[in-house]
C-alpha cells in the first residue's frame, strides 16, 4: 500500500556550522577500483520531474546507476574520509537526503558532513522523499494523488539497501591511486533557457510565437567538459569525475527509463577506459541551463550525440593529463541560514489573489483528462502557491549546506538544489584549486536559487487561456534575492580554507 511521504522541513532548527580543516595526508590517498550499482526501477514506478503528470515507468531504454568514490589514509574509511555518492535518479527531499547520510555516515565511519549526495536531476528516473513545494496537511491533495510529491516511496525502500551496498563495494576495493585533472570548454551542448522580452519580462523556454518579441538571451551557459581521471598501480584507469552543465530531459515526454546524456557519457567513457573503471558524473549548477536551444526551439539532441561531443572534448583532455600522487584530502561544510522570499512580492498580490480564488472555485483538482493522470498546470501552481505562503508565513528560515572536498589539485562543490550557473563560474573562477567542478542537487532540494537580477524579474513561462502568467520551474524562487551570491561566497571560503597553505 502506498502512503504519503512525510513533508521534507525547510526548518533552520540544529542550525551549526559545520565547518572542518583540512587534512593533510602524506602519501597517495586511496580510491575504489569499481564501485557502481544497478538501481533501475520497476516497470509502474513513478518517474518525477513534472508535478502535473502521473509518469508510471512503461519501458527500461537503458538502466541507471548509483556509483560511489570512497577516499581516505588507509583501507578502512574513519573520520579523515570522504564518500561521493552520485545517482542517476531526479531530485531528493531534504529530510530524506539527512536521513541516508546518517546512516551512511554512521554504518561505515565517516562523519556526515564527507559524505555527498549527488543526483544528476535526470527527468527520466524517480525522486527520493517529498517535495518542498507542498505540505503532507495540503487541503487540496488528496492522498489518491501521492504522485503529486513526487517521491515513489516503494522505490526508496528499494534503493536504500543499494546505497550501501556500492558503498561498501568501494571501501572493499580501495587501492592507491595517481590522479589528474583537466578541462576543455565545448560550446556546442549547454544552452541558456531563459530570455529577455522586448517589454523587459524573462520568459523561460519561449514557444514559437514568443521569438517575436525576445530580445537577447539573459544569462551565459559553462562551457566546461572536466575530466578527473584516477589510475592504479598498474596504470589502469579504475576511476573518472566527468563533469559538465545542462538539465537531463532527453525523454521526458515519454514514461521511458534512462540515465539521459549523463548516463550516454558515463557509457561511452567507460567504453574507452575499460570495465574496471567507475565513471561519476557531476551535473553542474544547470537551473537555468539546458541542452539545447529555444531560439528557434531544436529537437532535443540524442543522448548519444550529446555523449559523442562530451568524448570528443574528453578525449582532447585525456591527451593532456598530467598524473601525480595526490598529497591532500579535506572536506568543509557549512550551514547558511537563509531567508525565504517575500511570495507577496515576487508573485505579486493579484496573483496570489487569483490563485487563492481559483482554488475556491476548484477546490478539487482540476484535471486535463478522463483518466485523472494530468493535472491542470493553473491549477496545481494555485494549490503551490498557497502552500508555500502558508508554510513560509510559519517558517522564516531554511538551512542550506555547502559542501566542498578536496581531492589533490581538484576542488569539489556540492550545493542543494538548482542554482543559476552564475554562481558556478564565479565559484570557479575565484577557487584557488587547479580545478573545480561544482554539482547541484547535492544533499536536498530547496528549488531554484537566480542571480538577484533574474529574482527581480517579471518571470513566467507561458499564458494561461485567461491572460494570466504561469510560473513554473525556473520562474518561482524560494529563498531570499542574495542567495546565490551568500552560496557563492561560503563555496569560495570553504575553498581556500581547503587548499591554504600549510
Amino acid at each position: 500500500m502506498r502512503v504519503m511521504p512525510e513533508a521534507d522541513p525547510p526548518l533552520a532548527e540544529n542550525t551549526r556550522n559545520l565547518n572542518t580543516k583540512s587534512i593533510p595526508i602524506f602519501s597517495a590517498f586511496r580510491v575504489f577500483r569499481s564501485s557502481e550499482i544497478d538501481i533501475t526501477p520497476a516497470i509502474g514506478t513513478h518517474l518525477a520531474g513534472d508535478m502535473c503528470r502521473l509518469r508510471p515507468a512503461e519501458k527500461i531504454l537503458h538502466p541507471l546507476f548509483a556509483r560511489a568514490l570512497v577516499a581516505g589514509r588507509s583501507a578502512a574509511p574513519d573520520e579523515t574520509s570522504i564518500c561521493l555518492l552520485t545517482l542517476d535518479l531526479c531530485t531528493i527531499g531534504n529530510e530524506c537526503a539527512a536521513h541516508l547520510r546518517q546512516e551512511l555516515a554512521r554504518q561505515f565511519g565517516f562523519r556526515r558532513e564527507a559524505v555527498m549526495l549527488h543526483l544528476a536531476q535526470n527527468h527520466s528516473a524517480p525522486s527520493l522523499g517529498g517535495h518542498l513545494f507542498l505540505t503532507p496537511d495540503s487541503p487540496y491533495v488528496s492522498k489518491d494523488f501521492w504522485w503529486v510529491y513526487q517521491g515513489d516511496p516503494n522505490y526508496l525502500d528499494f534503493l536504500a539497501p543499494r546505497l550501501q551496498e556500492v558503498v561498501q563495494r568501494a571501501i572493499a576495493a580501495m587501492q592507491p591511486v595517481t590522479m589528474a585533472c583537466l578541462g576543455r570548454a565545448d560550446g556546442r551542448i549547454a544552452h541558456n533557457r531563459r530570455f529577455i522580452k522586448r517589454n523587459g519580462s524573462v520568459q523561460s523556454q519561449p514557444l514559437v510565437d514568443d521569438l517575436f518579441e525576445v530580445l537577447c538571451v539573459e544569462g551565459p551557459t559553462d562551457p566546461e567538459v572536466g575530466v578527473a581521471v584516477f589510475k592504479n598501480r598498474a596504470g589502469e584507469i579504475t576511476a573518472a569525475l566527468l563533469h559538465h552543465t545542462g538539465h537531463p530531459c532527453s525523454h521526458f515526454s515519454s514514461n521511458w527509463v534512462t540515465p539521459s546524456w549523463p548516463g550516454a557519457w558515463c557509457r561511452a567513457f567507460k567504453q574507452l577506459a575499460g570495465q574496471q573503471c567507475v565513471p561519476l558524473m557531476l551535473n553542474g549548477c544547470c537551473g537555468n541551463i539546458n541542452v539545447w536551444s529555444n531560439v528557434p526551439f531544436e529537437r532535443i539532441p540524442a543522448d548519444e550525440t550529446v555523449a559523442e561531443w562530451l568524448m570528443q572534448s574528453t578525449a582532447a583532455v585525456l591527451e593532456k593529463l598530467v598524473f601525480t600522487e595526490p598529497s591532500e584530502l579535506a572536506c568543509n561544510s557549512v550551514i547558511l541560514p537563509m531567508n525565504f522570499a517575500d511570495l507577496e512580492l515576487q508573485l505579486g498580490r493579484e496573483n496570489l489573489a487569483h490563485a487563492r480564488q481559483l482554488l475556491e472555485k476548484h477546490p478539487q483538482p482540476r484535471w486535463r483528462d478522463q483518466a485523472k493522470t494530468n493535472l491542470d498546470v493553473e491549477w496545481i501552481f494555485a494549490v503551490v502557491a498557497n502552500d508555500l505562503h502558508r508554510r513560509i508565513q510559519s517558517t522564516q528560515t531554511y538551512s542550506y549546506e555547502v559542501q566542498a572536498f578536496r581531492l589533490g589539485d581538484l576542488g569539489l562543490v556540492g550545493l542543494i538544489g538548482e542554482p543559476f550557473v552564475e554562481g558556478q563560474l564565479e565559484i570557479k573562477r575565484q577557487s584557488p584549486a587547479k580545478r573545480t567542478f561544482v554539482a547541484h542537487m547535492c544533499n536536498g532540494y530547496i528549488g531554484y536559487v537566480p542571480t538577484r537580477q533574474s529574482h527581480r524579474a517579471f518571470n513566467y513561462n507561458f499564458l494561461s487561456p485567461e491572460g494570466s502568467p504561469v510560473r513554473r520551474g525556473a520562474n518561482l524562487f524560494l529563498l531570499q534575492e542574495d542567495a546565490l551570491e551568500r552560496i557563492g561566497a561560503a563555496a569560495i571560503d570553504a575553498l581556500k580554507g581547503l587548499f591554504a597553505p600549510p
